[in-house]
């Protein structure tokens, strides 16, 4: 079993594979291009978003232009796991650069248009680039 990137002891390297069977989900965290491309799959939720948060933030801050993350693979995003998405956002849009989501889940996709988060991330659709925001 693999541990989350959260432990009280040290460890000198950081796995991005968590597992946690007592809390019914596990999530996998692949780099296809490193600073520009991973791929999510598996439960986001509380238990699970710190391996995110680090490995988008490591993607954010290693890489130049847009950051592209796949959710083929996603089955769950609780409000936890929406807000590592509103960070990493927020982080690449302050260093000038953009967080765009890639094959989102229609579950998902349906969370973010319930919570108005479609007007804040940029989503891809179909090849093309759509991006919603908030006016005012």
């Amino acid at each position: 079993m693999l541990r989350s990137a959260w432990q009280p002891n040290y460890v000198p390297n950081r796995q991005y594979l968590v597992s946690n069977d007592e809390k019914g989900g596990a999530v996998e965290i692949r780099v296809l291009h490193p600073g520009c491309h991973l791929s999510v799959s598996g439960r986001l939720g509380a238990a699970t978003v710190a391996d995110v948060r680090l490995a988008l933030a490591q993607a954010i801050d290693g890489g130049v232009g847009d950051l592209l993350v796949d959710l083929t693979g996603v089955e769950l995003v609780d409000a936890t796991g929406l807000g590592v998405f509103v960070g990493a956002h927020r982080r690449a849009d302050r260093i000038g650069r953009r967080l765009v989501l890639q094959s989102v889940p229609a579950r998902m996709e349906r969370l973010l248009l319930a919570t108005r988060l479609h007007r804040v991330l940029i989503v891809e659709r179909s090849g093309e680039s759509s991006e919603i925001r908030a006016v005012g």
